[in-house]
């Protein structure tokens, strides 16, 4: 499973990566110079979580350079979080896990890497797993779902961070429950261009929208129909896997619901 460019106009394909190694989650950088993955490299890699960052330059022959080295998982592909640049590509948010040995009992943290020196940091580290880390459009502001759920967000690039309680305390919250193992705030949209207007989904709590910068939240699961409850068609409490914004017109969302 390799990383490879494909022009949209001509169909020309490149085959990026290369080796015995899977590539996973790329991410083009916000100038469209490099693109971020995950692989997993070393000896037996099928009995070791060891992912790290990669960077490579979309061309035929470009080198890829190494960009974590933590001894453990930077960005499992399990956890379904592709790394996220800051818009001036500085910065790229990820998930960090614990050490091999710790498994899946060292909840997986928010990290922040340096592009340029490859230093990073886990600026919040708490007992529960992150999720999707979303920056804003100027970079500013950046959230983080976690399980159980919840929103945290820094108007500082990272440096500290604090909970949501309009959200986080919703009155609806009483609807929201684990689903299948699961129970975290997993999708976090900023418009591009109204950057007040935010949506998150909550599995299983369903979708929530904020146009004033998360200062209130309103649910947003009308006419949606809730297989995983008996009322099959609440205000809030639906099973959803993934919500999506249109990146021109942030009115359009598109979600995936049980």
């Amino acid at each position: 499973r390799h990383l490879y460019l494909y022009q949209v106009e001509g169909g020309a394909v490149t085959q990026l990566g290369s080796g015995e190694s899977d590539e996973y989650l790329p991410a083009w950088s916000p100038d469209g110079r490099q693109i971020a993955y995950v692989s997993k490299r070393g000896g037996d890699a099928d009995r070791h979580l060891n992912y790290d960052i990669y960077l490579v330059e979309p061309r035929k022959g470009s080198t890829e350079r190494r960009l974590t080295s933590f001894a453990g998982a930077d960005l499992d592909p399990y956890w379904g979080s592709r790394p996220a640049w800051s818009p001036d590509g500085r910065r790229i948010a990820y998930l960090q896990g614990g050490e091999d040995k710790w498994i899946y009992y060292s909840p997986w943290q928010l990290a922040i890497i340096d592009v340029a020196t490859g230093t990073s940091k886990l600026p919040a580290p708490i007992d529960r797993c992150f999720y999707k880390p979303t920056w804003s459009p100027d970079g500013h502001t950046l959230y983080a779902g976690v399980d159980p759920a919840g929103l945290f967000m820094s108007d500082d690039r990272g440096a500290s961070w604090r909970d949501v309680p309009p959200l986080n305390e919703h009155a609806t919250r009483s609807a929201w429950e684990p689903s299948r193992g699961l129970f975290a705030l997993h999708s976090i949209c900023v418009d591009q261009h109204d950057p007040g207007h935010l949506v998150v989904a909550v599995s299983a709590g369903g979708v929530y929208c904020s146009f004033d910068a998360g200062a209130s939240w309103s649910p947003a699961n009308d006419g949606v129909r809730a297989e995983n409850r008996p009322d099959r068609f609440p205000v809030a409490g639906h099973n959803v896997h993934r919500v999506v914004m249109h990146r021109q017109h942030g009115r359009r969302l598109y979600r995936q619901c049980y």
